[in-house]
């Protein structure tokens, strides 16, 4: 699974008019409030079946188009934001498979853990500005 930027205009055009003219397979919705945050997530499952991609995309065996929609209010200033993320999967998904597509949400939920505290230690400890002055040999 891969997250569509705007690196990839063509595909990312798609992605957006699949989820206004596609046929949507599953919608699942959390809501939580941590960190001073209120923040509602629906992820919205679409079928890339009938999607022409374009040629470069023929043989990536592309399925499954998967929206994230993220609502974010912050408690303190009242301040609200509102994002989509566009992922695609060469996983298979129909209407017989709910715990693939759920999987496949809660997997893009976790990655952004991981990335959280990718960016805490960046933060927190400098990770980013630490310069190794010795080479260190490789193990064999």
């Amino acid at each position: 699974m891969t997250q569509v930027k705007e690196n990839q205009p063509i595909l990312l055009k798609q992605c957006r008019l699949l989820e206004k003219e596609g046929a949507l397979l599953f919608h699942f919705e959390s809501h939580e409030k941590c960190n001073g945050r209120l923040t509602s997530r629906s992820a919205c499952v679409f079928s890339m079946a009938t999607t022409i991609l374009d040629k470069r995309w023929k043989n990536s065996q592309l399925e499954t188009l998967i929206i994230i929609n993220r609502k974010t209010m912050n408690l303190k200033t009242g301040k609200e934001s509102d994002e989509s993320s566009y992922y695609i999967s060469n996983a298979h998904v129909d209407k017989k498979t709910p715990e693939i597509a759920n999987d496949l949400a809660k997997a893009i939920r976790k990655h952004w853990g991981v990335e959280s505290n990718n960016w805490i230690l960046d933060v927190t400890f400098n990770e980013d500005k630490v310069k190794i002055k010795a080479k260190i040999k490789p193990m064999l």
